[in-house]
């Protein structure tokens, strides 16, 4: 896809919210993308499960049958991404450019730290910062933002923490994960990323 054409898309989906009223994803009112009510309502995920099969995990961690093939040594999914109006409101903050949404999706994962993450383990809690996974800038210059600092710089102003966006970089640019079949989603961002001094402990 070139990059006129993306931010062609980018610009129409801006002037359509901008000339259109906004209709609740949850409810269908009028006023915002997401009201306050249906954004309190979208549901975290029940607990921890495990990055490669789903099951039942002990903090995000792998299963002992998945971890030889992990690459992760934990994820947390803070989100029930099968839910019909947590999945259109990231394709819309992601693919429509309906910047607001970015607000509600972090109070979704801020409301599964501290329901999930903190009784767990306690000390999980204590990041020094925020770190948003990055865009090529080529990728960036499509899209015209990145979703995933949206949502990063929403989580760490909930949690009173600073941001380190810039002690990750992306120094490849790849084709779309969402294009590709799981086998081939590792290889795909083998050498993608680049970090720099860090924080000692960050919330990516």
């Amino acid at each position: 896809m070139s990059v006129l054409t993306s931010q062609t898309r980018a610009t129409f989906s801006a002037l359509v919210n901008l000339l259109l009223p906004n209709r609740c994803l949850g409810c269908g009112q009028g006023g915002e993308p997401l009201c306050a009510v249906c954004a309190q309502g979208l549901p975290t995920q029940a607990g921890f499960t495990c990055v490669g099969c789903s099951g039942p995990s002990y903090v995000g961690e792998p299963c002992l049958r998945c971890q030889p093939a992990s690459a992760l040594s934990g994820l947390w999914v803070a989100g029930a991404y099968d839910h019909a109006v947590v999945a259109s409101a990231v394709r819309q903050l992601k693919y429509g450019g309906v910047r607001a949404l970015a607000q509600p999706l972090a109070g979704l994962a801020v409301r599964f730290l501290r329901a999930h993450v903190a009784v767990a383990h306690s000390q999980l809690l204590q990041f020094d910062a925020v770190v948003a996974v990055p865009l090529h800038r080529r990728r960036q210059l499509e899209r015209g933002f990145n979703q995933a600092a949206l949502i990063a710089d929403a989580v760490a102003e909930e949690l009173g923490l600073p941001t380190a966006h810039r002690c990750l970089q992306r120094v490849r640019y790849r084709r779309p994960q969402v294009e590709l079949k799981a086998a081939r989603r590792r290889r795909n961002l083998t050498g993608a990323y680049r970090a720099t001094a860090a924080p000692r402990r960050v919330l990516l």
